[in-house]
């Protein structure tokens, strides 16, 4: 899936990117772009809309690899990636001092 996945993460996240600074300068969503006679959207929609049919695009090109996937075990391993290599915290003592340091 290459390419097309990696779209659909760039899409996702410049659109949660566009979000949270909506959020941060104003107190909602700012829709900007107004299309006479159908609706008013902003750059936030149109990168989540093509994320989304990416990932439908993808799900269908790639149906038959779907029933192949052990949904439960991927997401075991993805949950014990998450904590030996982001969460678990790695202390060291420092020679002398009675502190613990990260």
């Amino acid at each position: 899936m290459g390419k097309g996945a990696d779209a659909i993460f760039i899409f996702f996240i410049a659109g949660a990117l566009c979000s949270l600074i909506d959020k941060i300068f104003w107190p909602g969503s700012l829709d900007y772009i107004y299309l006479k006679g159908f609706f008013t959207f902003d750059l936030k929609d149109v990168y989540l809309t093509t994320c989304e049919v990416l990932l439908v695009v993808l799900a269908i090109k790639y149906r038959e690899a779907w029933h192949q996937v052990k949904l439960r075990q991927e997401a075991r391993d993805f949950a014990r990636y998450v904590y030996t290599n982001v969460c678990r915290e790695k202390v060291q003592k420092i020679p002398g001092q009675g502190h613990e340091y990260e």
